[in-house]
């Protein structure tokens, strides 16, 4: 008799032992614990977005912009106030990509200077990522305009640089968000060397000022 008991427990064990092992694979982890990104809030960059460079040469000044940006702008909000005051927690992250190829003048051979300058063939793309920000709502503008100090990742030509940025930030009646501001980069922090060509009778300053107009919504 003792042995057929020990014969139906040890069935039983192997019988539920793989029981068991499946429930532990299908285990759902609870909401409260996911990661909060899941629940983050996406806004879309809007037609009308771009970004430019201004420079100038021995000869004339220039101006490379580009329409084909590549942005992605998350929060834990969908309150534009909150999120740019970060109220009740609220957050705000920011990746902006800029194909190197998209930048265009008015002159061919300077566009195509300035990618050889960027190692365009190694490192295809600009690319911002927003870390930090403090946010100041701008005098007798209402609650529709702020100015943000920002600091953030800056990387051309395969060179990352922690910059600060001053954005003027505002939205808009029709719901759209827009973001501009500027700022004058030295081309040699980024390893660039600043594009001449027509046997060096044109050579361009080694400082730009990079400016942007940002909607999203």
């Amino acid at each position: 008799m003792k042995k057929i008991k020990n014969f139906i427990l040890s069935l039983l064990l192997f019988v539920t032992i793989p029981v068991i092992a499946q429930e532990t694979q299908t285990v759902t982890i609870p909401v409260s614990t996911q990661d909060q990104t899941l629940n983050q809030k996406v806004f879309t960059l809007q037609p009308g977005s771009k970004l430019w460079l201004d420079g100038t040469s021995t000869l004339h000044d220039y101006t490379s912009t580009s329409n084909k940006i590549i942005a992605e702008m998350k929060s834990n909000s969908d309150k534009f106030v909150d999120f740019i005051t970060n109220k009740n927690g609220a957050k705000l992250s920011m990746k902006i990509i800029v194909p190197v190829q998209s930048l265009k003048s008015n002159n061919e051979d300077l566009d195509d200077n300035l990618y050889e300058a960027m190692k365009e063939e190694e490192y295809k793309n600009i690319v911002y990522e927003l870390t930090t920000y403090k946010s100041t709502a701008l005098p007798d503008s209402g609650k529709n305009w702020y100015l943000l100090n920002t600091i953030g990742e800056l990387t051309i030509a395969g060179v990352k640089k922690t910059i600060d940025l001053k954005v003027v930030a505002r939205y808009l009646p029709d719901g759209t968000m827009r973001f501009k501001g500027s700022k004058l980069l030295n081309m040699e922090d980024y390893n660039i060397d600043p594009p001449s060509f027509m046997f060096g009778v044109l050579k361009t300053d080694k400082y730009v000022t990079i400016s942007y107009d940002l909607i999203f919504k």
